[in-house]
């Protein structure tokens, strides 16, 4: 079997949110924002660059404040609060032991994401790891990461695994079998609006997918 798996990371392998909520509201008590912040509100999969937009309404010089506070506290965190989903480790592991080559494509920037990966002992399962600000600190789009890891790789073919509407909509216009993941961040009536090929309720799932096309 030579199957080609791109996957999300926060909402997908990982929760994250704890961790990320924690390092939020000490950003925002160092650099208070100018209206009172909802933390409910806040996308936990989206890039920082979005979300310290959002929350200080493109004021420049905030933003590079908060942002340079948050990965001082966000990079050097252990992760203790940052959890594998069910049965991620051994799905990975099987995945591989099965001859897939699994890839990674997140909004996280790439400092935090291998430290995380490293952590959580997952980092050998992936042949490659995109993240947001990989290219200069520029921020790119979960499509364009997916668009290079399918060029690099010469994918024809393909899954697209995510939680979120942007993970599902990139494996369409790449024309990759999506699966979208419905113990997430993102609703599953939002992500079924979408039609992606598959929708699991856990990642041990995508063992059985992949059997089924084989």
């Amino acid at each position: 079997m030579k199957e080609h798996i791109i996957f999300d990371l926060d909402g997908t392998l990982i929760d994250s949110k704890p961790e990320i909520l924690d390092a939020f509201k000490r950003t925002f008590s160092k650099v208070p924002a100018s209206s009172t912040i909802v933390f409910d509100d806040i996308n936990f999969g989206a890039t920082l660059n979005s979300v310290l937009e959002s929350v200080y309404q493109f004021d420049t010089d905030r933003i590079l404040r908060a942002k340079k506070e948050f990965a001082e506290i966000y990079d050097s965190s252990s992760y203790e609060k940052t959890l594998l989903y069910p049965d991620v480790a051994y799905t990975l592991q099987h995945l591989n032991e099965i001859g897939c080559t699994l890839h990674l494509a997140t909004n996280k920037r790439m400092v935090p994401t291998s430290r995380i990966l490293k952590k959580k002992n997952i980092l050998q399962w992936f042949k490659t790891v995109k993240a947001s600000d990989m290219f200069d600190g520029k921020s790119i789009s979960k499509l364009e990461m997916i668009k290079q890891i399918c060029s690099e790789n010469g994918i024809k073919r393909g899954y697209m695994v995510g939680d979120t509407v942007q993970d599902i909509l990139a494996g369409h216009v790449l024309k990759l079998t999506t699966i979208a993941v419905a113990y997430g961040y993102e609703t599953p009536e939002l992500l079924r609006k979408e039609n992606p090929t598959f929708v699991i309720n856990s990642f041990l799932e995508i063992i059985d997918i992949i059997n089924s096309k084989s």
